[in-house]
């Protein structure tokens, strides 16, 4: 079209891990398997053809195996310099987070996913084997292994979840969202501010290939930008999700003030 540039293409590789049509190893606790939509073989044509025409892949992978398949495909065919994304990842095997980074392959994570509440902690023992139970979504694994990370927010697909960016950054910093009465989720990866404010800014930015124009404050750019009421980095973290915004500048000019 004239009028409609299309930059990415975005496919679905399985369902929901919690729905139990994820695409997972070991299989869930009554024996059975989610289903692939496409085979390894198809993912990795798709990602062929589309790099050669300069559109970035973006793929939907929750198992560990669908994401195993989106790597590979992106490794195996792929064009690094066209960031080529994998959304949700639930669960990761290991030796895929350095084939992420070393192929520039992005983790579009959704950051507010780190929180459950009791009850939902122990429905998945229920559902899952051992640490797959556990091991749900990754976060500080992808910043060890210096990939980059970018967050969704999915919502409202999670029921319950803040859908702003502070209620966000505090469930990726304790684990815990404060509406809830719940233990911390998976301690192990729970990130920094200063992590989490990357994600939710200039990363994205890259991810667009937008660096040069937004995500970040700096001469040249677009003066889009948020003031808000404290100091997210340094504030209590239970804090963090009382910030509210006091002034919204976009190109430069005020257009609200609290």
């Amino acid at each position: 079209s004239p009028h409609v540039k299309t930059n990415w293409i975005k496919i679905f590789i399985d369902g929901t891990v919690e729905s139990g049509t994820g695409f997972i190893d070991p299989v869930y606790l009554d024996g059975h398997q989610g289903i692939a939509n496409w085979s390894e073989e198809e993912v990795t044509d798709i990602t062929r053809k589309a790099n050669e025409k300069g559109l970035t892949m973006h793929i939907h992978a929750m198992g560990n195996m669908a994401v195993n398949r989106a790597v590979n495909a992106y490794v195996n065919a792929g064009k690094d310099d066209l960031r080529n994304t994998i959304v949700h990842l639930r669960n990761v095997n290991t030796e895929d987070y350095k084939r992420m980074a070393d192929h520039n392959i992005y983790a579009t994570e959704g950051m507010l996913w780190h929180h459950n509440s009791v009850e939902n902690q122990e429905e998945m023992f229920k559902i899952f084997q051992g640490e797959m139970a556990i091991h749900g979504y990754p976060l500080k694994s992808f910043f060890d292994n210096n990939v980059n990370v970018t967050c969704h927010s999915d919502f409202p697909a999670l029921s319950h979840s803040p859908d702003d960016p502070f209620g966000i950054m505090e469930i990726a910093v304790t684990g815990v969202y404060h509406e809830e009465n719940a233990k911390a989720w998976w301690t192990e990866e729970l990130i920094t501010r200063e992590q989490a404010l990357t994600a939710l800014t200039i990363n994205v930015a890259r991810q667009m290939f937008l660096e040069n124009e937004r995500g970040s404050i700096r001469a040249g750019k677009y003066a889009d930008f948020l003031l808000i009421n404290k100091d997210v980095l340094t504030c209590p973290v239970t804090e963090i999700h009382t910030a509210k915004p006091a002034a919204t500048y976009f190109e430069g000019k005020k257009v609200f003030s609290a």
